[in-house]
């Protein structure tokens, strides 16, 4: 039986159009999101991190076929050990906010009281915009 240990959310931007950050192109990380959970309590070798989040992104004013590609880290820096990526294609035909979501686990989570868990992007086009919303959860579990 699974045991909650910690949860954190981290919410950039609450509505559409709400920010207007520019992304930074392949081989360059962003940092949008960063959560510390409270793993202590964990048994080693059988704890896990679960996130789920959502970032949506906005071609430039001349739209191409481009990639977008999101990483989650444990760490503080885009050093830190991957955990997830997801790459996904955003076409020149698709005008408007395009909203990327994504759920996944880490089952090497640290037991630390300070386990640090970070959130980058990058595209291959310049240009390409954050524009809300964003929306980020964390929670730490073991058994």
């Amino acid at each position: 039986m699974s045991t909650w240990l910690d949860s954190r959310a981290s919410q950039n931007a609450s509505y559409g159009s709400s920010i207007a950050i520019p992304i930074p192109t392949s081989g360059s990380l962003q940092l949008v999101a960063q959560q510390t959970l409270n793993l202590a309590l964990g048994t080693p070798g059988n704890t896990r991190v679960e996130f789920a989040g959502t970032v949506t992104f906005q071609q430039p004013s001349t739209p191409v076929d481009a990639m977008v590609t999101i990483y989650v880290m444990r760490g503080l820096t885009s050093g830190g050990v991957v955990v997830f990526s997801l790459s996904e294609q955003i076409l020149a035909a698709q005008t408007g906010p395009r909203a990327v979501s994504f759920n996944g686990s880490d089952f090497g989570a640290p037991v630390s009281a300070s386990a640090a868990y970070s959130v980058f992007a990058t595209s291959s086009l310049a240009g390409m915009l954050r524009v809300g919303p964003e929306s980020f959860n964390f929670s730490g579990y073991s058994n």
